[in-house]
């Protein structure tokens, strides 16, 4: 996430778009805070891994989990109340979210090369819908709130569909 300055404001913006910004950068300062902080909240597991791994990782507690979950809800809703989506829009995210976990299941179980094309395209699927509809949903070249709201509903769906995850029982990491 890129934090702009208010030198790179156009003159004469709205107060709603200058309210927009600093929404944003206190968004940016959370997530670095959160990253940058001593604080065993993301043990430093969140950030260097791909499309929510950490979520997957039995090692990590169920109370980390559920931090991480409440602190993308109340970003999430944040966003969603800055400039709320369409319903379609929620639950195309959503959706994609869902896509996500199929492809992670057969990843795991059904490909066995991790360097072939079929585990490539697993990989891809999510990513690719993910883009598709953050352009889709893109108005007047703003692609920042309804980009980051999108993947916060699809980390959402990704955290309630997949609730056995929770559990240490995860044999897969």
């Amino acid at each position: 996430m890129v934090c702009l300055p208010e030198e790179n404001l156009r003159l004469g913006s709205t107060e709603k778009q200058l309210n927009q910004l600093n929404i944003l950068r206190g968004i940016c300062l959370a997530f670095l805070s959160l990253k940058y902080a001593k604080v065993q909240l993301i043990s430093l597991s969140l950030f260097p891994v791909a499309m929510l791994e950490y979520w997957f990782n039995p090692q990590i507690s169920i109370l980390k989990k559920l931090l991480i979950f409440i602190v993308i809800a109340a970003v999430t809703a944040g966003l969603y109340w800055m400039e709320p989506l369409p319903l379609d829009s929620i639950l195309m995210f959503a959706g994609t979210g869902i896509i996500f976990l199929i492809c992670r299941y057969c990843k795991i179980h059904f490909v066995k090369n991790p360097t072939g094309l079929s585990y490539r395209l697993l990989t891809w699927i999510p990513i690719a819908l993910l883009l598709a509809l953050i352009f889709m949903n893109m108005k007047d070249g703003e692609i920042l709130v309804t980009g980051a709201q999108g993947i916060g509903f699809m980390a959402l769906s990704i955290c309630l569909f997949s609730p056995l995850s929770l559990m240490h029982k995860n044999s897969h990491a």
